[in-house]
């Protein structure tokens, strides 16, 4: 819930009408500590990466309120598939990288984060790693 209310405010600072993939992933990034902030940190990215990616051409292309809807269903479908009872950053970082193509998983693809190896990251942050080739067979799509 707090990374969607960032996500919504970024994008009103922004002038956006919707939140987007990118805000979703700032705010993930920008978060003081968690799982998802945590994997994008292991695989080379961190907030200001990510907000001088900004300053660059970036398409963004989630301009409706359909992404934020979307990004939830597979975000309760991870957090459903790895046990928890609960929606969290690992949850919608997972789901994230998912969505594709998106604004936010381009970015991270030209700072040299692979949607792959993000979720790899996260499962290994939130205590999975065992399962990482369960998710790959159960994701073919990473």
């Amino acid at each position: 819930h707090q990374i969607l209310t960032a996500a919504r405010e970024t994008a009103a600072k922004s002038r956006h009408l919707y939140a987007d993939s990118v805000d979703v992933l700032l705010a993930m990034l920008c978060e003081v500590r968690g799982v998802a902030q945590n994997a994008l940190r292991e695989v080379g990215v961190d907030c200001k990466f990510v907000e001088r990616s900004l300053n660059e051409s970036v398409s963004r292309d989630e301009t409706n309120p359909a992404y934020l809807k979307h990004l939830l269903v597979k975000s309760g479908a991870a957090a459903k598939w790895l046990g928890d009872n609960f929606i969290g950053a690992e949850h919608l970082l997972l789901a994230q990288c998912q969505i594709r193509p998106s604004a936010a998983t381009d970015i991270l693809t030209r700072l040299g984060a692979q949607p792959r190896d993000i979720c790899r990251a996260v499962l290994r942050a939130a205590g999975h790693d065992s399962e990482w080739q369960r998710w790959l067979a159960d994701h073919p799509e990473l």
